[in-house]
């Protein structure tokens, strides 16, 4: 028979999916404490989105595109030279300009006994605040994601929105350390003799497999992360497994089974 048990324990070198995915937004943040998302400029985000509408007037006049070209010739090189009202109204085109050619959702930060980050809004006002945004190129998304599956419920742009979204969420949950990983040990029972002649049967546990990496705030989709790299006789042991749990050791008789 082989005894098995599994410890459920948080992932204190989780990877950062920012820098260990292949992910299609880029993530730009400014904060003073923190180093946060893909990218950390110098710029302020308004002169980091004007540039961004250079960049799409430049491509377009390389690729001889006469789409963008009536509005491109109001953008300046340098927009911090302009008076008031030419700076508001040639922030206001580049934002036009990118709305067309990208996808940017803001980035909000919760910073009280740890830091959350959402695309949308936090309730409290004094300890949050927008950070920066997240975005990528239409011609990117749709090259990377495709067409929404289902068209008849949201547009390309609302698809490909949530997909910026799902990348926050993934690097919320970095950030929040909704990071696991299991232990599974089994038991070998060992029959120990003493010199008076009693005799003694003991359980020494033997690792048997880890592993680490998984990222959710969700007890049933943890649940199924950790059962699809166990062996039949231990998924019986996730049935004990809550948020309780999370660092001890689980043991349970009926998860035991046949040695092969």
């Amino acid at each position: 028979m082989t005894l098995y048990r599994l410890k459920i324990e948080r992932d204190v070198d989780a990877y950062n999916p920012r820098t260990e995915h292949d992910n299609v937004g880029t993530m730009v943040c400014w904060h003073g404490r923190y180093t946060l998302g893909d990218e950390q400029p110098d710029q302020s985000p308004t002169q980091y989105k004007y540039q961004l509408a250079l960049d799409v007037a430049a491509e377009r006049r390389a690729a001889d595109d006469p789409g963008d070209a009536s509005d491109s010739q109001w953008l300046y090189e340098d927009i911090d030279e302009l008076e008031d009202a030419e700076y508001a109204a040639a922030v206001e085109r580049a934002q036009a300009l990118l709305n067309a050619h990208y996808v940017v959702l803001p980035l909000h930060l919760y910073d009280h006994s740890g830091i959350t980050m959402s695309t949308s809004r936090f309730s409290c006002p004094w300890d949050s605040g927008q950070v920066g945004f997240i975005y990528v190129a239409k011609d990117k998304a749709l090259e990377e994601w495709g067409h929404a599956h289902e068209p008849q419920k949201m547009t390309d742009e609302e698809f490909w929105a949530e997909r910026l979204t799902y990348e926050v969420k993934e690097y919320d949950l970095y950030l929040t350390g909704e990071c696991y990983g299991y232990v599974l040990e089994k038991g070998i029972e060992v029959k120990k003799t003493y010199p008076n002649g009693r005799v003694e049967r003991e359980v020494e546990w033997e690792h048997v497999d880890s592993c680490w990496g998984f990222m959710t705030d969700d007890m049933n989709e943890l649940r199924a992360m950790v059962s699809d790299g166990l062996p039949d006789g231990a998924r019986p042991l996730l049935e004990q497994m809550d948020w309780t749990s999370v660092g001890e050791w689980i043991y349970a008789d009926e998860t035991t089974e046949e040695a092969a």
